[in-house]
């Protein structure tokens, strides 16, 4: 990617992508989703989601409760919507914070070569021998249960495969001859990476972090589904789907409102990265 054809270069992907059936799916979806995350309070109050009401617990989905309610009354549509705002700040938040560690790693590995290089691939080699699941489950046994300890977890547990990616995009920027008139020319060493390296690399940044967003939102729901993300009683996909499995086989709805969210969620999430992918190069498109 160079750097004088930047505008041509997303010209181009938006031409690609509005021409992408696929693609124009995922992004109906995600836009979906980010206006239920805007305006999930003027949807439905978020009190219909936290509020107990015994004596509507277990309505099936009707004209008041679209998807029913729970055993403790508690709106299975509101909870669901306002679910949406928690799963994807776990997914957006830890992604981003993934992206901003490993970019930096990733890119500063491959400027500096050498020794640098060297030292930060065998940090990262460490780093990734580690069960990223176990590491994740140490850091929240460490620092408590939460959404804040959560987001850090799961970014802990990405930045090293974030780094890699990176490193191995920026190695091929690094050694071109525009790096080094700027070194000639005296910039800074920050300068040249985030001027000169990071928008020449930022195809894979976008790829690379969307792929992390839709497993961080998939891992967050995972944590919550065993305890250890959202607690109660914050709505969230995950510990949604934890409490309808115990009734699940006489109120299936329980279950099968925020797991489609869950699913429809990743599947459009995925679909749009690959989209992405082949929009960057077209080459790539229909392999895997």
């Amino acid at each position: 990617m160079k750097k004088t054809r930047g505008n041509s270069i997303w010209k181009e992907l938006f031409l690609r992508l509005i021409h992408n059936k696929r693609a124009i799916f995922a992004m109906a979806i995600l836009l979906l989703l980010i206006l239920i995350v805007i305006f999930a309070d003027l949807i439905i109050p978020y009190s219909k989601a936290v509020d107990q009401n015994i004596l509507d617990r277990f309505t099936r989905p009707n004209s008041s409760h679209w998807f029913g309610t729970d055993k403790y009354g508690r709106d299975q549509f509101a909870r669901t919507i306002h679910g949406t705002r928690i799963s994807l700040l776990i997914g957006f938040g830890s992604a981003t914070i993934a992206a901003i560690l490993g970019t930096t790693i990733g890119v500063a590995a491959a400027y500096f070569g050498g020794k640098v290089d060297n030292i930060i691939c065998r940090i990262l080699d460490i780093w990734m021998a580690m069960p990223s699941l176990l590491v994740t489950l140490a850091i929240i046994a460490g620092l408590g249960v939460g959404i804040p300890q959560t987001i850090f977890a799961l970014a802990f547990g990405a930045t090293p495969g974030f780094a890699r990616t990176l490193r191995a995009a920026a190695l091929s920027v690094a050694s071109q001859e525009f790096i080094e008139s700027s070194v000639a020319q005296g910039a800074s060493h920050g300068r040249i990476m985030l001027h000169d390296l990071v928008p020449n690399v930022i195809s894979q940044i976008l790829i690379q972090f969307t792929m992390n967003v839709s497993y961080m939102i998939l891992l967050g729901s995972t944590l919550s589904f065993l305890g250890l993300g959202a607690q109660p009683p914050t709505p969230e996909w995950g510990a949604m789907l934890a409490e309808g499995l115990q009734d699940y086989q006489f109120y299936p709805y329980l279950v099968m409102f925020p797991g489609m969210f869950l699913a429809l969620t990743a599947l459009a999430i995925n679909i749009f990265g690959d989209a992405l992918r082949d929009g960057f190069d077209p080459k790539l498109k229909g392999r895997a």
